[in-house]
């Protein structure tokens, strides 16, 4: 439906859509001192306002809604005389970069959130498009706890150092710790307004810009850079250091940036504590959801504890212990590595080679330390899940790390023992260096007979000046390791 209007300086053509879906017959709109208006679209009663504006000032238009329009559906003419005034409401001009078009996007102007209190015009504090803190006096805070924070990122920003002087749950008055400085804020509860006003702000600084800033701590280093420490775990230290000092142009100990990291990384892999904690609950899961499992966890109840300390956890799976027994050879491999979590600990790992060579996974076990009791706990556990169940002579490689191989010919007594050549030469050439030691070295290890060994091991003495020490330190490894 289209209607003509001359009487309205500028305005040419009203189009009301969907009138004839909604039912409500046809519309007259009283507009004062709209100017520069071309088309003006009313459709708000039905579903939507919008403007067309070309260039020029916009004053007032006056637009209002029966208050039964929707309950009416009769499809007689409502005059402008029956309307109810609701609002006035004021067009701003178009933005140069929308004249091109000539359309002004009032949906996408930010309503005003200024009040008077006190004298002081109180507006909503936000972040800068840039991340930026520009605080000035009036801003308001919905909690006490966002104001901290954003002192503490202006601080950072402005590389100033702060007292607080007074820090209540209801009030906080901060000044600069230069005494001849007279930076100065206060900030308390407006009951009016139900937030926290910034009622008192002197924003010069006269003191000097500092590289060092006490509220760079950890947990602003997991706010500020989480996002990015969360998606890239193994970012270094050291880059994060050169990213807070290109930024911020502050100085952060490497010790800071680690514990800014672990917390950062806290709701990506949990706590280690809690995690520790739920252990229990995990074992008793994978009993209960694959029943072929193997797990143990061992703990003790240390003198004025209020419960238990977990010491070591075991696991192997059921697939894991019927696919070494149908499918693998019988070879073994047994390592340890350390953990780098908070509360340390040695990750102890069983592989075993299936028919086409290739690794298979066996058990798991986590333990404070390498030593004979953390290696027969996990051997003699290993023994009754895998070796009570399969006749085959195993054959173990090892490390030789302090105390496996006492444990291993405690709880496998029937086994062979080979050790890792590879780790052998790693400590053999912190002494003993050189290309033709290390080809005679490789040259033994790969022979498979006694004699032909002993000839290459000759071979080794005559080396002129350490040969000898070297073949005394090899001496000691028995061939058939």
């Amino acid at each position: 439906m289209m209607q003509q209007y001359n009487d309205a300086p500028g305005a040419n053509v009203l189009s009301v859509n969907d009138v004839e879906n909604d039912g409500l017959g046809s519309y007259e709109v009283n507009e004062k001192s709209v100017e520069g208006v071309n088309v003006l679209n009313v459709n708000e009663m039905i579903d939507c306002v919008s403007l067309k504006a070309s260039r020029g000032p916009l004053k007032y238009a006056e637009i209002s809604y029966p208050d039964d329009v929707e309950s009416d559906g009769l499809g007689n003419e409502i005059n402008a005389e029956d309307f109810e005034v609701i609002e006035d409401v004021e067009l701003h001009p178009c933005d140069s970069a929308d004249e091109e078009d000539g359309i002004c996007d009032f949906d996408n102007k930010e309503p005003t959130t200024e009040v008077q209190h006190n004298g002081i015009i109180a507006r909503e504090f936000k972040y800068q498009p840039d991340g930026s803190i520009k605080l000035m006096l009036g801003h308001t805070f919905i909690t006490l706890e966002f104001f901290r924070q954003v002192l503490v990122d202006y601080c950072i920003q402005e590389g100033v150092s702060i007292n607080k002087e007074k820090n209540e749950s209801y009030r906080v008055t901060a000044k600069c710790k230069d005494p001849k400085c007279k930076w100065r804020v206060h900030v308390s509860h407006a009951r009016e307004l139900d937030r926290f006003v910034v009622k008192t702000f002197n924003p010069t600084h006269e003191c000097e810009r500092k590289t060092w800033c006490d509220d760079a701590t950890a947990v602003w280093i997991a706010r500020a850079y989480g996002s990015l420490i969360r998606s890239n775990p193994n970012i270094e230290a050291r880059v994060l250091q050169e990213m807070i000092l290109t930024k911020h142009g502050l100085e952060v100990p490497k010790g800071r940036i680690y514990r800014g990291k672990r917390l950062a990384l806290k709701c990506v892999g949990g706590d280690h504590k809690t995690a520790y904690a739920e252990i229990y609950k995990y074992a008793n899961a994978v009993r209960k959801y694959n029943e072929q499992s193997i797990t143990f966890v061992l703990s003790s109840i240390p003198s004025g504890s209020k419960g238990p300390t977990f010491e070591s956890f075991f696991l192997s799976f059921g697939a894991q212990i019927e696919g070494f027994i149908a499918g693998c050879r019988p070879y073994i491999g047994l390592d340890g590595c350390h953990l780098r979590g908070a509360y340390g600990g040695v990750l102890l790992t069983v592989v075993a080679l299936d028919s086409n060579s290739m690794i298979f996974p066996l058990a798991v076990a986590i333990v404070d330390s390498e030593n004979f009791n953390s290696w027969s706990w996990f051997l003699r556990i290993l023994y009754e899940s895998v070796g009570s169940k399969d006749n085959r002579k195993i054959t173990f490689m090892t490390d030789r790390q302090k105390g496996l191989i006492p444990a291993l010919e405690q709880t496998w007594s029937n086994a062979n023992t080979r050790y890792c050549a590879r780790h052998i030469y790693a400590n053999f050439k912190q002494q003993w260096s050189g290309i033709g030691l290390k080809r005679l070295f490789w040259k033994a290890s790969k022979i498979a007979t006694e004699k032909h060994f002993k000839l290459t091991m000759e071979e080794i003495k005559q080396v002129k000046n350490v040969g000898e020490a070297a073949y005394a330190w090899l001496s000691k490894i028995h061939p058939r390791h």
